[in-house]
């Protein structure tokens, strides 16, 4: 496969060599010894999701995962505005906040790779409206497709000429990570109807339908990262990605198999669901005690509460209602769809069969679903290794339109119906 990112090294008889960047030259050095490295990331409410990729081999160094700051100042988007509305300076808080979770990234993947950051040439970024606007003072659609400024003009620790580059977002309410899940999907390319469900913080749904993609961005779902829920964590280290009961007694797996400090994403899927296959969850969602003990040591205690349950039934019907309501108004039945992918930072082990018993897809689309876990991320980094990938994004925004579930009488009834199994 021809490389086309546009980092490029040339090396030249004197031993001498230059790192360019779309013919932009980066650097000159006497050696080709060391590689050259680009940095893919997916800024999301919740946490920073960034890879590490060799530009020359286009291999993922490594993958990591870390909060994003902010949510100190609110673990929705509606607090952090509310915080952002209060003082002029507050902005400048809440940027430094997401730069300093973003080094923290980049410092994870250095310590996990061994790469110095002074090899790190470029970065492509995605996000969300709200913190697009947070980095770049409401730049947006007038920007053009993509923001580009220096990492040191940034803050940002890579080398400090390397060019940071953000896909902008789209009229105003569809973030870049939107548009790098379409990429990621290949959904322009598909034929008949596909579904993208993100199980972000901020769920979103987009729809392909005759070459036209809908999208309907919903309310928070903090439970499916883990936020908002008692025990919840997102997909790092500690966190129980698997949850299975056998006879009575409960087992899990715990990401880099440590001693468990939370429950994220997939664990969440996986308990809800196991616990509708004993009977101890109703039809209701709710439990029989208080809470559910799910590990203890003399350090500590992770359960599961009766009002964690309520909160998974309260999204669970969100994310229903929200599907309903898309494919009514595009006339769309569930027999003609194709695929349904799912995406979101769950963890490692998220089962198909437990998405759907566990009430988030209907049961008709079981065997249409793809879960193909961070799809912005997985866009973003189509985007730093590929000219023709990154020149996508014109044509997505071309073919892309907004679809509000306040269009829709039906969906506030529909919501409530859906908060039981």
């Amino acid at each position: 496969m021809k490389n086309d990112c546009p980092i490029k090294r040339k090396s030249f008889n004197s031993g001498l060599s230059i790192i360019t960047d779309n013919e932009e030259l980066i650097k000159v050095e006497d050696n080709t010894r060391y590689g050259i490295f680009g940095l893919a990331c997916d800024l999301g409410t919740a946490s920073i999701n960034a890879a590490l990729i060799n530009l020359e081999n286009l291999q993922e160094m490594v993958c990591v995962c870390v909060p994003n700051k902010q949510s100190y100042y609110g673990s929705d988007l509606k607090s952090r505005m509310n915080f952002l509305s209060k003082s002029p300076e507050n902005r400048k808080i809440l940027k430094k906040a997401l730069i300093d979770s973003l080094n923290n990234a980049v410092e994870e993947c250095v310590q996990k790779s061994g790469v110095e950051k002074e090899r790190i040439f470029s970065a492509l970024m995605v996000s969300n409206v709200f913190l697009q606007n947070v980095l770049f003072d409401d730049a947006g659609e007038g920007a053009g497709p993509v923001i580009r400024i220096k990492a040191a003009k940034l803050d940002v620790d890579i080398n400090p000429e390397a060019n940071i580059r953000l896909v902008s977002n789209y009229k105003g309410n569809i973030g870049s990570d939107i548009l790098a899940q379409i990429i990621a999907t290949d959904l322009l390319k598909r034929r008949g109807v596909n579904i993208c469900i993100d199980l972000g913080t901020n769920f979103k749904v987009i729809v392909l339908k005759k070459g036209s993609v809908s999208v309907c961005i919903a309310s928070e779902c903090f439970s499916f990262e883990g936020f908002n829920i008692s025990c919840g964590m997102v997909a790092r280290p500690g966190a129980i990605e698997w949850i299975k009961i056998e006879k009575g007694k409960l087992k899990f797996l715990s990401n880099s198999h440590i001693r468990p400090r939370g429950i994220c994403g997939s664990g969440i899927i996986d308990l809800i669901a196991e616990l509708r296959r004993e009977n101890i969850l109703d039809e209701k969602g709710e439990l029989p005690d208080d809470r559910i003990l799910v590990y203890k040591d003399k350090d500590g205690s992770i359960e599961f509460t009766r009002a964690d349950a309520r909160k998974f039934m309260k999204h669970k019907a969100a994310v229903n209602a929200t599907l309903r309501s898309l494919l009514s108004g595009l006339k769309i039945s569930e027999d003609k769809i194709s695929k349904v992918f799912i995406s979101g930072a769950l963890g490692s082990f998220l089962s198909v069969e437990n998405i759907v018993y566990a009430g988030l897809v209907p049961e008709k689309l079981k065997d249409k679903i793809v879960y193909i876990a961070n799809a912005s991320l997985e866009g973003a980094k189509c985007m730093l290794i590929s000219r023709k990938q990154m020149a996508q994004v014109e044509k997505v925004r071309k073919k892309i339109g907004y679809f509000s579930v306040c269009q829709d009488s039906d969906f506030t009834s529909d919501f409530q119906l859906l908060k039981r199994f």
